[in-house]
């Protein structure tokens, strides 16, 4: 959870970023996969960085803007321009080199300030579980009413089919798990649990093959969302929390989702005043909702590993909200 305090942004007039060196210029077929309805849209980031003494009367602004400039020569295919391919509703990347936009922008008074976090060692499986289930009771759902959570797993070292060098889209699959809302509520947290680990456990060879056919033969349907479902992602281990421009690494470097966020939520890394690491989870729902939502987890973690989840291998998490 966290504490927002008054601020001011003030933006400046956007700017075509380029590659800071000539790139190739060629047109790349999406895959299937990136090329989903679902996944036609911005995936909003942000990163917090403390004052460093030691870069003091540095630009930021400078820094950032060279550092992504050197950037979009190994990534060039992000500084070019979605286009429309010989196939009906099929997208192609032309990389021409246009540039990103960027757009430079101070912040007076206060900031964001994080005073939540979920502890490194509290488990992807278990702090998902404990979203769900308090997720789906601050959501009131109805005891027959179907909810689900949808897993973004990364097949890239789950064997074929093989990338080609320099291939840039995205290698995931999204196995499901699913549930009725009152087996959430009357079974322990562990069924959950492994509700979740069974869902990943299909990520196999086979269920790939299928899942790529599957979107050629249906014309990549859209992911599937509903009230009682949502999308989860771990971007902990991406290497957001080690992006250095010169301040020293990142207190959070994650999704800033509001609105979406109501249906995916993403894992990511976060470092508290003590230069400690741990695991935070932003989740935005209606104002009645979050409050219930924060009520039910503020239960999961009053209570004893054991009363949570029956396997002594799983430990509880140990955030305060």
């Amino acid at each position: 959870m966290a504490e927002k305090q008054g601020f001011v942004v003030r933006h400046m007039e956007p700017e075509l970023l380029v590659p800071a060196k000539p790139t190739p210029h060629e047109i790349k077929q999406l895959s299937d996969i990136d090329d989903q309805k679902g996944l036609r849209m911005h995936f909003h980031m942000i990163m917090f960085y403390r004052a460093n003494p030691l870069v003091i009367g540095k630009d930021p602004v400078g820094v950032i803007r060279d550092a992504l400039a050197e950037a979009l020569v190994w990534y060039y295919p992000l500084a070019g321009r979605l286009v429309e391919g010989p196939d009906e509703d099929k997208f192609m990347v032309d990389c021409n080199g246009e540039g990103i936009l960027f757009v430079e922008a101070d912040i007076s008074d206060s900031a964001l300030q994080v005073t939540a976090q979920h502890q490194q060692n509290s488990q992807f499986d278990l702090i998902t579980a404990c979203i769900w289930r308090a997720r789906t009771r601050a959501l009131d759902l109805n005891g027959d009413q179907t909810t689900s959570v949808v897993c973004t797993i990364n097949v890239r070292d789950k064997g074929p089919p093989v990338l080609r060098d320099g291939y840039y889209g995205n290698a995931v699959v999204f196995p499901a798990a699913v549930t009725e809302a009152r087996r959430l509520y009357d079974n322990p947290l562990d069924y959950a649990v492994k509700l979740i680990e069974e869902a990943k456990g299909r990520a196999n060879e086979d269920y790939i093959r299928s899942m790529v056919n599957f979107m050629a033969s249906k014309g990549r349907p859209p992911i599937l969302r509903s009230r009682g479902s949502f999308i989860v992602t771990d971007l902990s281990r991406l290497g957001f929390s080690e992006v250095d421009f010169g301040w020293g690494k990142p207190v959070y470097g994650g999704s800033m989702e509001g609105e979406r966020s109501a249906t995916i939520i993403a894992h990511a890394r976060c470092r508290n005043s003590d230069g400690e690491d741990g695991i935070v989870v932003p989740v935005f729902l209606p104002p009645p909702a979050m409050k219930r939502f924060e009520e039910e987890m503020n239960k999961l973690t009053a209570l004893m590993p054991s009363e949570v989840i029956e396997r002594p291998s799983k430990s509880l998490l140990k955030s305060t909200l």
